[in-house]
Parts: C-alpha cells; structure tokens; sequence
C-alpha cells in the first residue's frame, strides 16, 4: 500500500466512528436521504444489491434485514 493510500486509510479510521454516528442518528440521513433512497429502490426483496460507497452501512443493514437482499458492501475494517 502507498503511503497515500495508508494515510488515508488512517485519516477515515480517525473519523469513522463519529462520521458512523452523525449518519445513523442525523436528521438529514434519517428523516430524508435515506428514507427517500429505499423509496426509490422498489421491490428489491431477494435481489443483490452492491451499496458502493455505503458509509457507516446503514442502507446496507436496511436492506438485508428488512427487504432480505443480499447486500455487498466496500471493503472496511470491521469495528
């Protein structure tokens, strides 16, 4: 890995936690992104779906828990 690449692993580690929060609790995230998206998602029950790019991962536990697809996400450190 780049020295680039592992400062900005670093840097996003540094703020995920509380970038986790602010997106799970927020009222932008809460009240009107999120419920907009899976508004416009459909019927995705049963289908895979790639959420790239999925943050903290909380369309990506909507979707798997409450639709029952099959949800990817990007590749992070487990916390």
């Amino acid at each position: 890995m780049s020295s680039d690449a592992e400062r900005t692993a670093r840097e996003y580690d540094a703020m995920a936690v509380e970038y986790a929060a602010d997106n799970a609790g927020g009222t932008y995230n809460a009240f009107y992104e999120r419920p907009a998206t899976i508004s416009l998602l459909g019927d995705v029950q049963g289908c895979h779906v790639l959420d790239a790019g999925c943050g903290s991962g909380e369309l990506t536990r909507f979707l798997f828990f409450r639709r029952r697809s099959r949800a990817t996400a990007e590749q992070g450190p487990v916390r």
